[in-house]
């Protein structure tokens, strides 16, 4: 997105210039979408895991903690998404974080399945 400039290709949000779908009038509104559309997937399936693992009492610490700054992660780079586009400005410094936040929901989303795979081998 940022590499092709196109990051307040679609200027509002949560709709798409009004609508659930855009008018696909080039490439790069299409991009943006299939961004939207990859972020959604993402929030969903991240905050269900996340929710299920961090809200299970039975689990050792050592699983819920990641869970919790997963779900943290997702809620704060959910925040910065909206904050870049809201204002129609794309604010550098608020770029930035939102670039560096899917650095920490992806880390923290690593560590929290790596966790969870080695606590199913029984390690």
């Amino acid at each position: 997105i940022r590499h092709q400039h196109a990051g307040l290709v679609i200027s509002d949000f949560p709709l798409n210039y009004g609508h659930v779908i855009p008018t696909f009038y080039n490439w790069l509104v299409a991009l943006n979408f299939a961004h939207r559309c990859g972020a959604w997937i993402l929030i969903s399936a991240g905050m269900a895991l996340a929710w299920r693992v961090a809200s299970d009492k039975r689990l050792d610490p050592w699983l819920r903690q990641p869970a919790w700054v997963l779900l943290g992660a997702i809620a704060v780079q959910f925040a910065l998404g909206a904050g870049v586009v809201w204002p129609q400005l794309g604010l550098p410094i608020l770029t930035s974080a939102h670039v560096l936040g899917g650095a920490v929901v992806f880390t923290s989303a690593l560590v929290l399945a790596l966790r969870l795979g080695r606590a199913s081998q029984g390690a």
